[in-house]
């Protein structure tokens, strides 16, 4: 299907014999969130206000009054709640290596759903190094924002085909999976989900 390719994008490049070994190892994503980057916060209320868009409030627990309300990563971690932002717009689910190489993408796509590319060409397109390259790729397939079309075939020397998939559907998607809040740690972006405990500290 590497065919469907748009006519308007760039030639298709020859095909890197490592992106095979780069789709083994590629890392989990989400998880290895270091537990040094939380900080102790005090139970209050926190307004998280967005300029032009709604107020969200996040409030402690009635009982017990001295537990501390804390939120909890898909990776197991947890972290307080000031840190927690609504997802207003999709692109609040984006960290800034995966906004430049999916907007990368949808350039070479050429106004098409379809897109062929494999890590050499990315890195070329986007400055990103060949590991961020790697893994913003597995965080855009977990995020919903791409779909893999057809797989890199070793064989044929035919890099990975990739859909883009529209921003209604990705939100779609992320409402029907629970996907509300995100928090960022470091230079990403990770989901988050209420997680009532009785610790008042995070380690």
């Amino acid at each position: 299907m590497a065919n469907q390719a748009k006519k308007g994008s760039r030639s298709t490049p020859a095909f890197d014999p490592l992106e095979l070994d780069d789709l083994i190892h590629i890392p989990a994503v989400g998880t290895g969130v270091s537990s040094h980057l939380l900080q102790r916060q005090p139970a209050q209320v926190t307004t998280v206000v967005k300029k032009e868009k709604a107020t969200v409030v996040i409030s402690k627990p009635p009982t017990p009054p001295a537990a501390a309300v804390l939120w909890k990563t898909e990776a197991g971690t947890f972290v307080t709640p000031v840190k927690i932002r609504p997802v207003q717009v999709i692109d609040d689910v984006l960290a800034a290596a995966e906004k430049t190489a999916l907007e990368y993408l949808t350039r070479a796509a050429a106004g098409g759903q379809l897109v062929q590319a494999g890590y050499e060409e990315i890195l070329r397109g986007t400055g990103l190094s060949r590991k961020t390259v790697q893994r913003t790729i597995a965080k855009l397939l977990d995020k919903d924002f791409l779909i893999i079309e057809t797989a890199a075939n070793i064989y044929t020397r035919e890099p990975t085909v990739y859909r883009l998939v529209d921003p209604d559907t990705v939100m779609r998607q992320h409402e029907r999976k629970g996907r509300r809040f995100v928090v960022h740690i470091g230079p990403g972006v990770v989901y988050a989900t209420p997680a009532a405990t009785n610790q008042t500290t995070v380690e």
